[in-house]
């Protein structure tokens, strides 16, 4: 029973996930290595909180594009802007951010290419720390509403 429940588990995944991965993705494969990040904001430089930390094992095929169906782990960053994916296998992996607020990057990219994948290789035993994603907004919007003579206007609705 807890097999089933693990496998129902691994095949639910958010929108980002689907259209990035497609519909079908496997568990990472357990072992004893450990990625250990945080994501900034490109702007500020703080971290950011509640973004989606996708962690891509590239050893067992194309992540799109034929070849045996893509394995990965999602995880979320914490108050702190950090995340961690623990008890992987040894093998190489990209790390992709997705969130409502910040445009989708990947370790390694940057504004003028967001989605180039830098590969983190982890070795048995292994925990690679100091994995920084920098993530830009997706946009920001400052302004206040005001009446015709200049007086704020509390409670007005902007679409």
């Amino acid at each position: 029973m807890i097999g089933v429940i693990t496998f129902i588990a691994a095949l639910m995944f958010s929108a980002a996930q689907s259209s990035y991965l497609g519909p079908r993705t496997l568990p990472l494969r357990e072992g004893t290595a450990e990625i250990h990040g945080r994501v900034l904001d490109a702007l500020s430089e703080k971290p950011i909180a509640d973004l989606e930390v996708q962690v891509i094992e590239v050893d067992t095929g194309g992540v799109r594009g034929p070849g045996p169906l893509p394995r990965n782990a999602v995880t979320h960053t914490d108050a702190a802007g950090r995340f961690s994916v623990t008890k992987i296998s040894a093998s190489s992996y990209i790390v992709r951010v997705t969130g409502k607020t910040h445009l989708p990057i990947c370790f390694g990219g940057s504004r003028e290419e967001p989605e180039r994948c830098e590969r983190i290789h982890v070795d048995d035993d292994q925990i690679q720390r100091d994995v920084v994603v920098v993530a830009r907004p997706a946009a920001i919007l400052r302004g206040r509403v005001v009446d015709h003579d200049g007086r704020p206007k509390p409670g007005a609705l902007v679409s």
